[in-house]
């Protein structure tokens, strides 16, 4: 790109950008939609989404969580489950290293939607060699930290990169 379409295209005249009313919408995240968030490398998946009545009495079971930037409140960690995997891998894995683990953790949490309280529950797992990995080819070197995290960082994100290294 050249200088004058570089300037171009960020100085946009008034007339394109003064009607632009910048707005956050509600994300609607099914139940067994994975996804990831801007503070880990982390895939999660909502694995169930309800309310209650004000009394408690009744459940209703939602199909999605409706999300527009609440706050995540009162999570509990219901499991946390770390396996140790030596036979029961893939070539491919036992490749990469004879051992292998796996993490898997399950948490409950709420926000407050326009109808009240929502409660969802919340899992997560890490495989630093997935069943689906392939057998490097080319240079090994450069395959280095092929299945770590997505954000690596031992200062901004002390706590993944702790975490990933003890695993």
């Amino acid at each position: 790109m050249s200088d004058a379409e570089w300037k171009w295209l960020h100085h946009w005249p008034s007339y394109f950008t003064s009607q632009i009313k910048p707005s956050c919408q509600a994300e609607d995240i099914q139940v067994n939609t994975r996804f990831f968030t801007n503070q880990t490398g982390l895939t999660y998946t909502i694995t169930g989404v309800w309310t209650t009545s004000p009394n408690r009495t009744n459940t209703l079971v939602s199909p999605a969580l409706t999300y527009l930037n609440n706050p995540i409140q009162d999570c509990q960690v219901n499991n946390i489950q770390i396996e140790i995997e030596s036979e029961d891998r893939t070539v491919t894995q036992y490749g990469w290293n004879a051992w292998g683990e796996s993490l898997q953790a399950f948490i409950t949490c709420s926000i407050q939607g326009n109808d009240g309280i929502i409660f969802f529950n919340l899992s997560t797992d890490y495989d630093f060699v997935p069943d689906t990995a392939q057998f490097p080819t080319g240079n090994y070197s450069t395959q280095v930290g092929l299945f770590s995290m997505v954000t690596r960082n031992a200062t901004t994100k002390a706590s993944l990169w702790w975490g990933e290294s003890l695993l």
